[in-house]
């Protein structure tokens, strides 16, 4: 259990560390299509935050939209990149109150999960392609990115 000083110091940590995290995407935001939806281009919108909790929230966000995040996909080739380092779990404050167990928190074990591992996922979900590099993913994409709109 964690006790409310330790939250503290933890939730202290978070904000120094988010403080550092630096986002991924270089496509100018003046490239984002007007015409995708609201939605989409909300979540595209936060890839481009400093926050890296931010950025995975709309990493799966936009997976779970599935291919009506088609528009998303260079944007989330570029996170492939982002190696901030990010816990999923859930604590129980003395209280006794349990957290989500979808929270999000960085941390330095790189091996727990990425922006770009997440991004990775959320590929998968609206391409239903599986490529291991972002190399890779890049040149399918330059090669598809027409006719999979189409498909779509």
């Amino acid at each position: 259990m964690i006790r409310k000083r330790e939250l503290l110091v933890l939730l202290g940590i978070i904000l120094i560390i988010n403080g550092c995290s630096t986002a991924y995407v270089r496509i100018p935001r003046k490239n984002i299509q007007p015409s995708i939806s609201t939605e989409v281009r909300d979540e595209i919108l936060k890839l481009y935050s400093n926050d890296a909790v931010e950025r995975t929230y709309a990493v799966i966000a936009l997976g779970n939209m599935g291919s009506i995040a088609t528009p998303a996909v260079p944007f989330l080739i570029q996170t492939l990149d982002d190696p901030t380092p990010l816990m999923k779990g859930s604590y129980k404050l003395d209280e006794g109150i349990e957290t989500s167990s979808s929270v999000l928190y960085p941390v330095r074990d790189s091996s727990i999960s990425t922006p770009g591992k997440e991004a990775q996922e959320a590929l998968k979900k609206i391409t239903g392609r599986n490529f291991s590099s972002q190399k890779e993913w890049q040149e399918w994409w330059e090669e598809n990115k027409g006719e999979f709109g189409k498909r779509k």
